[in-house]
């Protein structure tokens, strides 16, 4: 078993954690849309999440998995951006009942602590990129992750609604710019 290899199952099945909890919480808004406000804003977290997590899965196996081995450190650096994008989705996400009724008053209530777990997976990103120098993926990189944190403030969900859809829209321009290069996966 390579180094990667033992690396990358605690990585799957952080990742999958946070696919799973994303998913449901999709089917969750479907089965019970009819009695849910506030779907949109919600759905769009949510399938912003969802791109995150599949494309730094994509982008991490890209990356690492020529390393020959891997130090204590690296992994904890690697395992940060999954845990990061979980908790986002675990705040996003609430158990269904009396939290999960109400989204609107939810995403209210968890904004500060979502948008900084949604900002954080950034920073490695940004970080690794100007090391590399590749500092066009490390500009789209802060920039999402500066969105982010500036919504901050934003309370009013006429502001919310846009920032996750050009957040979305940046996401999307890196992905096909930066890791879409799906021959990536031949020998």
């Amino acid at each position: 078993m390579s180094a990667f290899e033992y690396v990358s199952v605690i990585l799957a099945i952080v990742i999958a954690l946070g696919i799973a909890r994303l998913l449901g919480g999709i089917a969750d808004v479907i089965r019970l849309r009819r009695q849910l406000t506030s779907k949109a804003l919600y759905l769009w977290w949510c399938g912003f999440l969802l791109a995150v997590h599949i494309g730094w899965w994509f982008g991490v196996w890209h990356v690492l998995r020529w390393a020959p081995e891997f130090s204590l450190l690296a992994v904890f650096g690697t395992f940060f951006v999954p845990a990061s994008l979980y908790i986002a989705s675990r705040l996003l996400v609430p158990d269904v009942g009396p939290a999960f009724m109400s989204l609107e008053r939810r995403l209210d209530e968890i904004r500060v602590p979502f948008l900084v777990f949604v900002a954080l997976p950034w920073l490695p990103g940004v970080v690794l990129n100007l090391a590399s120098g590749d500092t066009a993926a490390a500009a789209f990189l802060a920039v999402i992750g500066a969105l982010a944190l500036g919504g901050i403030p934003l309370s009013s969900k006429r502001w919310q609604l846009p920032l996750v859809v050009l957040m979305s829209g940046i996401y999307l321009i890196f992905l096909v710019l930066f890791r879409a290069n799906i021959s990536d996966f031949g020998p």
